[in-house]
């Protein structure tokens, strides 16, 4: 009972750190302005029945990991093709969260170096975890990452009360609900659903339970912590200067001067951040790299970590030319097609598991008879 607690525990928060890791730092909901704390509830709404969705399908199969769902659920041959299907978002994934932190730590610390250098560095620490014991490793890393990561955002919120001006905030919905709706799509997609989505590739719920207790509370916090971090950035900064601003939550640390020991808080948070982006790669990575174990009929998948991890840092280096060229097209034109990979097929294979049990359920009740 102790070891499942530890893994549920740990999957929440490595879902958690995978999913708030790039959403604190990338400038969503610029549309709304101010009313971006309606974006992100609209957003985790949406994301809500995503979530009781993947928890459904996985509750039908405790056990079992998404590969071996597809497997039974749609057979050998279909089941690769939706593997396939998954690879390309796998990589726009992977690739942006590296050039976006390869951006954030070359424009906010160390401006001189070359973005292939920190790209590199998260690469290998992903190579590293994928190559060991991933699921346990990367979990563990978690642990620690959460206990380091979790008491900053209130930390930081704290401190930049003084600084918070309610009118920057008001009044509601004063551009009308449209600009709202656009915004909480890349919350929705990007921030709060997309590497939940990926993980169920290898968790394995012990009970029809436990999918509904790791991803339900791993969703409460993603919700809470980037609800909570947004709001404090736009109460400081207002929706003028975040609208302008690359990294507004970088931005808005900076203005944190509560005594000489907190001056220096900017790489703390940098620390912060990077470690949790790291966690979204290495999932992508890990997917990758067990598709084309499972495409290739190859029993061990860490023979292709390591070129996948190349390929993904050449995707992150060459795809983007430009911080505002990720902007465009890795998250504000990818959020639309991505709703697809993470609604629509998922939305298909939940009712081909409904009626795969169901199917079950009839044959052995008339064996039974």
């Amino acid at each position: 009972m102790k070891s499942k607690g530890i893994e549920e525990k740990g999957f929440m928060r490595l879902i958690v750190l995978a999913a708030t890791g790039i959403s604190l730092i990338v400038p969503f909901g610029k549309e709304a302005g101010e009313d971006i704390w309606l974006s992100i509830l609209i957003g985790g709404a949406f994301s809500l029945l995503l979530y009781i969705m993947y928890c459904r399908i996985m509750s039908l199969f405790p056990g079992k990991d998404l590969f071996q769902i597809l497997e039974e659920v749609a057979g050998k041959a279909l089941s690769n093709v939706i593997i396939l299907v998954y690879l390309f978002p796998a990589l726009i994934i992977g690739a942006s969260v590296l050039k976006a932190y390869g951006d954030f730590v070359t424009t906010t610390s160390i401006e001189e170096t070359p973005i292939i250098i920190p790209i590199i560095f998260i690469a290998i620490l992903c190579i590293y975890i994928c190559k060991t014991s991933f699921k346990s490793t990367l979990c563990r890393w978690s642990y620690l990452f959460f206990l380091f990561n979790a008491p900053l955002p209130s930390i930081v919120i704290l401190l930049l009360i003084p600084q918070m001006d309610l009118y920057n905030v008001l009044p509601v919905l004063e551009q009308g609900i449209k600009p709202v709706l656009m915004s909480a799509l890349p919350f929705y997609s990007i921030g709060f659903t997309e590497a939940a989505f990926f993980t169920l590739f290898f968790f394995r719920g012990k009970t029809k339970k436990s999918p509904f207790k790791v991803y339900l509370t791993a969703l409460f916090w993603i919700v809470l912590l980037i609800l909570g971090v947004s709001m404090a950035t736009m109460l400081v900064l207002g929706p003028d200067i975040y609208e302008v601003t690359l990294f507004p939550t970088h931005n808005v640390v900076t203005k944190i001067r509560a005594s000489e020991l907190l001056q220096r808080l900017e790489p703390i948070i940098i620390v912060s951040t990077v470690t949790a982006g790291f966690v979204k790669v290495a999932v992508t990575i890990f997917y990758f790299s067990k598709a084309l174990s499972k495409l290739f009929n190859v029993s061990n998948y860490k023979i292709f970590v390591t070129p996948v991890s190349i390929v993904f840092i050449c995707a992150a280096y060459i795809i983007y030319e430009t911080t505002l060229d990720m902007w465009e097209f890795g998250f504000f034109s990818y959020q639309y097609f991505i709703s697809f990979y993470l609604a629509a097929i998922p939305f298909g294979i939940w009712l081909a598991s409904e009626r795969h049990k169901r199917k079950q359920k009839d044959i052995k009740n008339t064996n039974g008879a």
